[in-house]
Formats: C-alpha cells, structure tokens, sequence
C-alpha cells in the first residue's frame, strides 16, 4: 500500500482544480472529502480524498439509438 499524503487546504485546491475558498466552504457545509485537524492545520489524507472521488463518480449514460 503506498504511503498516505496529507494534503493541506491550499495542496488540495491545486490538486482539484478548486479554489481554497471552495474547500473552506465545503468543510463549513459538510461536504467534500474527509479531513482532519492537527495543531489547528487541516489535512486531508490522500486516501479519504481518491475514496471521495470514487464515491462521487459519474458513468456516462448511452443515448437511445446509439451504438
């Protein structure tokens, strides 16, 4: 198994394509992949974040009539 990264708030942002602002709103909401604080820094264990991933996939839909 490879070694857990602990992303911080602004690794993450750049990782996802997201603002920092964005996952500070998602944590504020409930949302977005699990984190954790350690000495007041958010981390965000790079296994919790691919399993959200996951979870939040979306397989495309095949139109009728296509092939």
């Amino acid at each position: 198994m490879p070694d857990r990264i602990n992303r911080t708030t602004h690794e993450l942002a750049a990782y996802l394509r997201r603002s920092e602002r964005t996952l500070i709103r998602w944590r504020h909401h409930g949302k977005g992949p699990s984190y954790f604080r350690l000495n007041g820094q958010v981390l965000y264990p790079s296994d919790l974040t691919e399993q959200w991933l996951e979870s939040n996939r979306h397989n495309p839909v095949r139109e009728k009539g296509v092939a």
